[in-house]
């Protein structure tokens, strides 16, 4: 958007104030929900000073009070319980009588709830705090928490004006007020602002509802004070803000020096990020995350190498790059290098270098190698380093040798097992302030809501210090949609969902496989399933209890064509079977059949005259096969009929559609010539 000037007199100015008092389309009710009833919130400050209850109507949110005193103790937060495990959501609606309980720590002292905070803050002319004025704790609820408010709140504002610094203001003013709920290991505290326009509100927010006690005249007077705050504010001891600022251009600015400038104006040095398209935020987003120092790791480890000639370069990297080009080892973040010295049989590391946050107590080095065999190995003692894990698989080598100038992936490189690695998570603590105003669309909106629920869901994983394992579903021959695949930490489970979008022709859904053929590993729906890699369930399909298949002989006769003159021969009859047809829908089938010799003569049925196989083609006659089913368990004329389980020979599966059936004469007396197979029926 871009800043007009109305300064014609009082009037005009107490105009745009009135219509810059209300930003955001809030997604919580503020007023009486309908119902008639009201309730109570009970203030118990454990020890503290006294907090007035307050009265509010079903379905609203309770106001924080100021907080609470005590002398010796430092105030901490709200809580929902007596033994003050769940912290209490400021902007919950509010259905029911509650008490809220009071967290001290003594004075000096700081909480022991480690781990990412986050707040977020709306704005568009006014700025809504959508986490009840502190930030929220990201373990599993609190990721819970502020996605819903996200997906639910975070929508395109319902009056005009664009308070940015204002905005920004709210967030440092946040996280100076609750600095005594973070935890002693706090590592960093930052803001992430986004917005597409130019400031127009911030200088008249700041009369109506000053924040601080400040006040200012115009946007660039509150912009410079923003930056003064940046670089000297100070929260939880001595932890300066890193403000990164997110832009794109909205199709109104024509201002480009100004809208860059507000950019600059908002974020710490070299942490502005002008994007030209709403498609890159989620990149720029994901970026930020990437980078935030959430964890601390300290380990040792041993580098293998080839005996490798002198000056040559070796780089190990630790991030999560792709591809095994050139340029992924020159995109990597975190990574050691140095060089190969080889004096006589001396190999040594030289002239070594750290990246993304890694050190080591070799320094600089040298680093003098063991010889292994054809191998050398370098020792790396007290490796520290935030985010990193030696371990893990995308720990990757690579080598520039001398006159080259690109590194080369080192293919054969293994790992020599790493010792005394410890992993500690970092605290941290994050607002987002993002922007909400009329110049943005619903697909704009949309794109921001998702970067920034991306944001969390990555840093909640992260800080979990777990494995994300993904679970895929596969319709496995139906129609429709399968279910979207599930994603979660090692150790956690997810709900299997249902498979009620899924049908397929002939059979009923029975839940999840672990194979294609139904006969691995089958979960009901509904149950708790905890992955322990990614994995891919099939829908597990039954055969009807009530449609029985019959096979269609031909007139429900088919003969070999000529007598039989040795055991183990064969004729194949060929099957024409509906497209969705397998034999995994039926648990069994029955065969109807009769034997005849050499005179044509129908003859009893001797226990192993005949065997039925199902398979692909013809190819499989003159054939035999260890597992069979007897087509004759009878000693009397007639029509035999026989129940055999499901059986297949050289089919991948049962879950593989037949091209027809090879039968055999199993007899080693040969008394049997002809087997006339009348009927196959396939039921459950």
């Amino acid at each position: 958007m871009t800043r007009k000037q109305f300064w014609p007199g009082m009037l005009a100015m107490a105009l745009i104030f009135a219509m810059m008092i209300f930003g955001c389309d809030s997604g919580t009710s503020t007023g009486d929900s309908g119902s008639g009833n009201t309730y109570t919130v009970t203030f118990n400050s454990n020890g503290g000073s006294s907090i007035s209850t307050q009265t509010v109507n079903a379905g609203s949110t309770v106001a924080r009070p100021a907080n609470p005193s005590r002398s010796g103790y430092t105030f901490v937060d709200w809580y929902s319980d007596s033994g003050l495990t769940a912290m209490y959501i400021f902007g919950t609606p509010v259905n029911s009588n509650i008490t809220l309980y009071a967290k001290w720590i003594p004075a000096g002292s700081t909480s022991n709830d480690e781990g990412i905070y986050i707040g977020i803050i709306k704005f568009a002319g006014d700025a809504e705090d959508l986490t009840g004025g502190a930030p929220i704790l990201l373990n599993t609820a609190g990721k819970n928490l502020l996605t819903g408010y996200l997906n639910s709140q975070y929508t395109i504002a319902t009056q005009i004006g664009t308070a940015i610094f204002y905005a920004v203001h709210k967030a440092m003013a946040n996280l100076k007020s609750n600095e005594t709920r973070y935890p002693g290991n706090l590592d960093s505290v930052n803001i992430i602002t986004f917005t597409d326009g130019l400031d127009l509100s911030s200088d008249g927010r700041s009369v109506f509802s000053p924040l601080e006690n400040k006040t200012f005249n115009t946007p660039d007077e509150y912009a410079d004070f923003i930056t003064g705050e940046i670089t000297n504010r100070r929260i939880a001891g001595n932890h300066q803000i890193t403000a990164y600022s997110v832009g794109v251009r909205g199709g109104d600015v024509t201002d480009y020096t100004k809208f860059r400038n507000d950019l600059t104006k908002i974020a710490s040095p070299a942490k502005f990020n002008e994007l030209t398209d709403f498609g890159e935020v989620q990149t720029t987003f994901n970026s930020i995350a990437d980078g935030l120092n959430i964890t601390h790791t300290n380990t040792s480890f041993t580098m293998v190498t080839a005996m490798l000639t002198s000056e040559a370069k070796v780089r190990m990297t630790f991030d999560a790059i792709s591809g095994t080009d050139h340029t992924s080892a020159a995109a990597s973040a975190k990574y050691i290098e140095g060089t190969i010295n080889r004096t006589g049989t001396t190999y040594t590391f030289n002239n070594i270098t750290y990246a993304g946050g890694i050190s080591s107590s070799v320094g600089v080095g040298p680093i003098t190698g063991t010889i292994n065999g054809s191998e050398v190995n370098f020792l790396f003692n007290s490796i520290t380093g935030y985010d990193i894990n030696i371990d893990r698989p995308n720990t990757k080598q690579w080598i520039m040798f001398p006159g080259a100038t690109t590194w080369q992936f080192n293919s054969e490189y293994k790992q020599a097992g790493s010792s005394t690695q410890t992993v500690e998570n970092r605290s941290t603590v994050i607002y987002l302030v993002l922007d909400c105003s009329t110049s943005l669309s619903m697909t704009e909106i949309s794109q921001i809501r998702t970067a920034a629920i991306n944001f969390i869901n990555t840093l909640y994983s992260k800080n979990n210090n777990n494995t994300a394992y993904t679970v895929t579903f596969n319709a496995n021959g139906g129609s429709g949609t399968a279910p979207s695949a599930l994603t979660t930490t090692a150790g956690s489970a997810i709900t299997l969902p249902s498979g009620s979008g899924l049908t397929r022709s002939g059979y009923t859904f029975g839940g999840w496989n672990t194979n294609t053929s139904g006969t691995g590993t089958n979960y009901n729906v509904g149950v708790s399933y905890t992955p322990t890699d990614n994995v891919t369930l099939y829908a597990k399909w039954n055969g009807s209890t009530t449609q029985d298949y019959t096979v269609n002989l031909s007139g429900k006769t088919v003969k070999n064509p000529s007598p039989f003159s040795a055991p183990y021969e064969g004729f194949f009859i060929p099957l024409t079977l509906p497209n969705n047809f397998s034999l995994s829908m039926f648990s069994k089938y029955t065969v109807k059949a009769k034997f005849y010799d050499s005179g044509n003569r129908e003859i009893p049925a001797n226990y192993g005259l005949g065997t039925l196989f199902f398979v692909k083609d013809d190819s499989s006659k003159g054939s035999w096969a260890d597992s069979y089913s007897k087509l004759a368990t009878q000693y009397n004329l007639g029509i035999q009929t026989i129940d055999q389980p499901m059986n297949s020979f050289n089919l991948g599966s049962l879950n593989e559609k037949p091209g027809g059936i090879l039968v055999q004469n199993a007899d080693e007396s040969s008394s049997v010539a002809y087997i006339e197979v009348i009927e196959i029926k396939f039921h459950n």
